[in-house]
């Protein structure tokens, strides 16, 4: 799938008022054959509650992510998809559980990051659950605190899901000062939050 199609076809936000007509939304072919979406078409297409309407706008979002990041090389995923039909149902529960429109974004561009080999499956689902249990403004202090080499980062981050992607040191000093530094995986979610991974990935 090109992701430039996706780019053109959800340029624009669709207010949540408009899933009334939710059969539209399904009636485009192109979304019938997504891999991850094409998998829960058939329970989406039932949409009736609130809840599944945002579910949609989630989706739709993390499209929008996907789309932020503009590859010229096309990558085949559905061996991905086949291989590991887990990895379907965790991503769209991990987006339905997302608290804010944003993150679902963020996931988008993560996956696609993902997609494109630039970290493991490893660091694929630290970087997921990271940003799925943390709030949106401690993620983005942290990326503040990672645009320094070295850093006193404040204990008010309410997860510690953030300092996995972290490595830190003490000093020896009275004040008993912590350090930290990005790890590669967090400076990747620096890039990918700031929506600079594509601009990286192209110097690399």
């Amino acid at each position: 799938m090109n992701v430039h199609v996706f780019k053109s076809f959800f340029l624009e936000p669709i207010a949540l008022s408009e899933y009334r007509n939710y059969s539209s939304i399904f009636a485009n072919e192109i979304l019938s054959q997504i891999p991850y979406l094409k998998n829960a078409h058939g329970a989406l297409k039932a949409i009736n509650t609130v809840s599944d309407r945002i579910l949609i706008a989630k989706l739709i979002d993390f499209m929008r992510g996907r789309a932020d990041l503009s590859f010229n090389d096309e990558i085949d995923f559905s061996h991905k998809l086949d291989d590991d039909p887990n990895f379907v149902n965790n991503l769209l529960l991990a987006i339905d559980q997302l608290d804010t429109m944003e993150k679902s974004r963020i996931i988008g561009r993560i996956f696609e990051c993902y997609k494109h080999q630039f970290f493991d499956n490893d660091s694929y689902m630290k970087l997921v659950f990271a940003v799925s249990n943390t709030s949106l403004p401690s993620i983005k202090e942290f990326i503040m605190y990672g645009e320094l080499n070295y850093s006193k980062v404040p204990a008010k981050f309410e997860n510690v899901e953030l300092y996995k992607l972290l490595k830190w040191d003490s000093t020896e000093s009275s004040e008993k000062d912590f350090y930290f530094e990005l790890t590669d995986i967090g400076k990747w979610l620096q890039l990918i939050i700031t929506n600079q991974s594509a601009t990286y990935y192209k110097e690399v």
